[in-house]
């Protein structure tokens, strides 16, 4: 009987341990792209135990990540946003482990990759103390983002005053004429994350406005840092990715910003006479 015992526990013992030695972490981007292959690096860097599976969807079938997936054991992390084999997944299965990236609400897993609001704020006062009014550009399609009204209601906390844009791409003469206006009565702009506000023609006038009023304008890219803007909130996504795998790994919940640290155009900041020292 003991003998029996004895078999059966080290039976169980092989099982757990070998279904624990095949859990899978399958890394989902829609196209190749070098922040996530950042993301990824730093996922692998912090998961020891699990294989790390890299799908990419411009080119792989989302099915062969249904075939392979254990609900069980295995989490998937999704970057971007794409939908369409969340979707598929969702109703193969009633409960997966998974995060958006770009795209959480108060309900999802996720990273957004922005800074954190009080990251803004704090660079603001780093930077120039005497700022007070601050505009942040948006479009109507994006006023109610998650994102925005967070950054909305920290600089506010703060005491900072706060005015916002709807533009509108399809009345761009108007829309124009107001940028400027809101960019003279402003101490500093801040662009947020916004298909139309960032587009090209618009973010060119939004950062010669700028420049020629002598207004810092924030963003969160480095190409529109090179397209005149003076500060770029620049996202570490190896340390993104490294945050992801332990959340993963730990079957934590929940969404985080990402870890950035703020950048300069050297040149907007000679011609301006700000001073700043990147830490």
């Amino acid at each position: 009987m003991k003998r029996h015992l004895h078999t059966l526990i080290i039976l169980i013992f092989f099982l757990l341990t070998s279904k624990v030695a095949n859990a899978k972490i399958i890394f989902i981007m829609p196209y190749p792209m070098h922040p996530f292959f950042t993301v990824y690096e730093g996922v692998k860097s912090a998961v020891k135990t699990e294989d790390v599976l890299l799908f990419d969807l411009s080119k792989d079938d989302p099915n062969k990540i249904i075939d392979i997936f254990d609900p069980i054991s295995d989490k998937i992390l999704v970057m971007g946003e794409e939908y369409y084999c969340w979707t598929k997944l969702h109703f193969a299965h009633d409960k997966i482990f998974a995060f958006f990236v770009l795209a959480p609400d108060t309900t999802t897993n996720g990273i957004f990759f922005f800074p954190a609001p009080k990251t803004v704020s704090n660079n603001l006062r780093r930077i120039r103390p005497d700022i007070r009014k601050i505009t942040l550009l948006q479009s109507q399609s994006t006023s109610n983002n998650f994102f925005h009204k967070r950054v909305r209601d920290e600089l506010a906390s703060q005491g900072f005053s706060i005015q916002t844009t709807d533009f509108a791409y399809n009345d761009a003469d108007s829309s124009f004429s107001m940028l400027s206006k809101i960019i003279r009565k402003s101490d500093a702009i801040i662009t947020l994350p916004d298909s139309e506000v960032l587009s090209f023609p618009v973010y060119r006038f939004i950062a010669r406005n700028a420049l020629a009023e002598s207004r810092p304008l924030f963003t969160l890219t480095k190409r529109h840092l090179d397209m005149g803007g003076a500060f770029w909130f620049n996202i570490d996504y190896y340390e993104t990715g490294r945050k992801l795998g332990k959340l993963a790994v730990n079957n934590k919940t929940g969404w985080f910003f990402a870890p950035a640290n703020l950048k300069a155009n050297k040149y907007i900041l000679k011609k301006e006479h700000i001073t700043y020292e990147e830490k």
